[in-house]
């Protein structure tokens, strides 16, 4: 539309509200979404009398105006207006204002609690751009905007060809224009002041905001391609507004500046291609950090009770520091500079962002560690801090004023075990919580409780304490499990400052605190879970190990907690050593001499407890025993007890078997361990295989040719052995010899 898109205020609509609407992708002349009057009438028509107008509660998107403002124009005449708790998203302005342009004399305006992000302006004000309308007749001083103030606003990710990326002031004049609470970050700005930039507004108050991470790259048309102040930047006061100064007054637009967040802005420099200094890929140059300054060189600014990351262009105070603020997280914003003969200088700026939900762009609210908190000044030259912060909880907090938009809340810092011992069966407990600050309003039912396995009955018995540390003393109830003490914030908890900060701010549930410390409470007694073999079995070993597990880490064991059972001929076993900690222990056992079964048992002499003293099985002598595995010791050498013929005798069979039984389970056993004896006329026989496993084997035999009788022996060569490697007979060729029965072969 050529005037105004989507809703279009031309005079005398005094109090009218547009609110809780969607305004997207609208175009037109003077403003695309929403045009409150109509810019440079001349006389008295330039008042359109739609004075305390309300634009609240809208979502206003990807909107695109032509002259003088891209989504929202306020134009002169428009006297105490509200621009709050927008969402003001992707709008463009060919001209100024990207976002919301105040533009032409709108005295007593305000703009707060507004999300300003994404918005672009090809000329000056990405994010919110404020001034006067500029004369017709060039030898007259603009009547400037008029006093506004611009409080609460996160103005991010916003891109101004020229001057001030996210708020501008320019022609504004000597009017009194109060900046505080906003959070001002990831702006880019081809010229000055990538977060503010000031022109002729030489009386801004600006104080307790968050100014960080803005950038300025140098591109612009009237930029000579040097850098230029990043987070805030002023320049020269026309010379007709500054002959209608006192005498005296600074060359430039001085603002107030106290309580103020300055961090990584990246101060860029143009060379033709690219521009350095601001941290982008494959950039050799150091970055160039500028908080603040006066762009022409003409001044410093006199910031006081501030963090800064670089005192560059500025006067130095002693209550000021250079140290990071640490914010919470934050979120990177970068450029991109492309050919464009669309731009007389023929380079455009593009804004690059890393892919992320709106809600994920960063969190520039400050720890309880920051060392901005109580770090702020209570006033400056007659201007006071501001009573609430950026999330309308009220200043100052814990005694004192932080540097930024953002107030620490009270909150609770922690909350511990008061007593070293853990775990526990005690029948009560303590907790130590500790809050931010001094507080009043703590009682029992501030507090529950959290327990697992089989606890039952636990509950709150007092709170004790004063001042930022309360003890909590709980009952431990019955069964055993673990009990972890939160803080259910119900509104009551409050810290002593005039202001009775609520914990977490006001509202219940904000100061919830859940990551605590926890007790074990154990009154399981411990027991033994296995008792098993650590060595091979059998053995013929003189010593054995067993490896005992208990339920839980114990104390107290050692060897007369356990005894040997033996079977067989074993005599002399004995338990030599106990080794192991924790859940373990390591049993080693002499075997002694003889042959037989040797097991390990663990009996209960109530010695053994866990780390809280809780006896094995419980209290009382044997209810904790425990029997374990068992060792075969063997070391009988094995022998041959029997070779029988299994085929019928006499017999004309031309093969026959024998079998042959040994004491125990034998290895190595093969044909060259036997041999055959034949008489009468027999020839030609030979064993042909020898099969079986464990004590059994069958030898198989081709009884040749003629009669005669045919018989089979073992013939002990010290290859056949048992489980344990003992040989045949005992060591030795031999000794292990046996004679079998024989065949009659007819």
């Amino acid at each position: 539309a050529v005037q105004g898109g989507g809703i279009f205020v031309n005079g005398y609509a005094r109090y009218l509200q547009i609110t809780n609407n969607i305004l997207q992708s609208n175009g037109g002349a003077y403003a695309s979404a929403i045009r409150l009057g109509t810019p440079n009438l001349p006389g008295v028509f330039n008042d359109s009398q739609n004075d305390s107008m309300r634009i609240a509660n809208n979502r206003i998107l990807a909107n695109g105006g032509t002259n003088l403002a891209g989504a929202v124009g306020i134009f002169s005449g428009t006297e105490g207006y509200e621009v709050a708790n927008n969402d003001i998203c992707g709008n463009f302005s060919a001209e100024y204002g990207g976002g919301i342009s105040h533009y032409g004399l709108s005295p007593n305006g305000k703009i707060h609690h507004n999300r300003v992000y994404f918005n672009r302006s090809y000329d000056e004000g990405g994010g919110i751009f404020i001034a006067g309308e500029l004369p017709a007749n060039p030898n007259d001083l603009s009547t400037g905007a008029g006093p506004v103030d611009v409080y609460a606003n996160l103005i991010q990710d916003n891109l101004a060809n020229d001057d001030g990326g996210g708020l501008r002031f320019l022609m504004a004049g000597n009017f009194q224009y109060n900046v505080y609470n906003n959070i001002i970050v990831n702006n880019i700005s081809t010229h000055e002041g990538g977060g503010v930039s000031l022109n002729d507004a030489p009386n801004v108050r600006f104080f307790n905001n968050t100014v960080m991470k803005n950038i300025t790259t140098a591109t612009a048309m009237t930029s000579n391609g040097q850098p230029a102040p990043a987070g805030l930047a002023t320049s020269r006061n026309s010379n007709l507004l500054q002959a209608s100064l006192p005498v005296g007054s600074p060359l430039f637009s001085d603002p107030l500046l106290f309580n103020n967040i300055f961090w990584d802005n990246k101060s860029g420099t143009y060379v033709g291609s690219t521009v350095a200094g601001i941290g982008l890929a494959g950039d050799p140059n150091p970055i160039n950090y500028w908080d603040l300054g006066v762009s022409d060189g003409i001044g410093d600014l006199s910031p006081t009770n501030s963090i800064m990351q670089t005192t560059l262009g500025t006067n130095g105070s002693p209550t000021n520091q250079v140290v990071n603020p640490n914010v919470i997280s934050t979120y990177d914003t970068t450029i991109r500079a492309l050919p464009w003969r669309g731009n007389p200088r023929f380079v455009d700026i593009l804004m690059i962002t890393t892919d992320a939900t709106p809600n994920l762009l960063g969190d520039y609210h400050i720890p309880s560690t920051s060392l901005a908190v109580n770090a702020g000044a209570a006033s400056k030259s007659g201007v006071n801090a501001p009573t609430s912060d950026f999330d309308g909880n009220a200043r100052p907090s814990a005694g004192g004023y932080e540097i930024g938009a953002d107030e620490t809340v009270l909150s609770v810092l922690s909350i511990v075990r008061a007593s070293a011992t853990n775990p526990t069966t005690a029948s009560t407990v303590g907790f130590t919580v500790t809050f931010s600050s001094p507080v009043i309003g703590v009682d029992g039912f501030d507090f529950n409780l959290a327990t697992t396995g089989t606890i039952s009955g636990a509950s709150i018995v007092s709170v004790g304490g004063t001042g930022a540390t309360r003890t909590v003393t709980v009952n431990t109830g019955t069964g055993s499990g673990t009990i972890q003490l939160n803080l259910t914030d119900n509104d009551s908890i409050r810290d002593t400052t005039p202001a009775a900060n609520r914990l977490g701010g006001t509202g219940v549930g904000n100061g919830n605190f859940t990551s605590g410390e926890l007790y074990t409470v154990d009154r399981t007694p411990p027991t033994v879970l296995s008792i098993v073999r650590g060595s091979p079995n059998p053995t013929v070993a003189s010593s054995v190990t067993f490896t005992v597990t208990f339920s839980e880490s114990v104390t107290g064991a050692d060897g007369f907690d356990f005894s040997l059972v033996s079977t067989g001929t074993i005599a002399g076993a004995s338990i030599t050593s106990v080794g192991g900690t924790g859940t373990i222990r390591t049993v080693t056992v002499n075997t002694g001499t003889g042959s037989g079964t040797l097991r390990l048992d663990l009996v209960d002499n109530d010695s053994i407890r866990d780390v809280v003293n809780n006896r094995l099985g419980g209290t009382g002598l044997g209810n904790g025993n425990f029997t374990g595995q068992t060792y075969t010791i063997d070391r009988d050498a094995p022998t041959v007890v029997s070779i029988v013929r299994t085929n019928p005798n006499p017999t004309v069979a031309s093969v026959v078997s024998f079998t042959v039984m040994f004491s125990e389970s034998v290895t190595g056993v093969d044909k060259f361990d036997f041999s055959l004896v034949g008489d009468g006329t027999l020839a030609g026989y030979s064993i042909t295989s020898v099969g079986g496993t464990g004590a059994t084997r069958t030898v198989t035999v081709n009884t040749g040719t003629g009669s005669g009788l045919l018989r089979l022996d073992l013939v002990d060569n010290d290859t056949i052995k048992d489980a344990t490697g003992i040989r045949l007979g005992g060591t030795g060729a031999g000794n292990g010899n046996y004679t079998g029965p024989s065949y009659n072969v007819r």
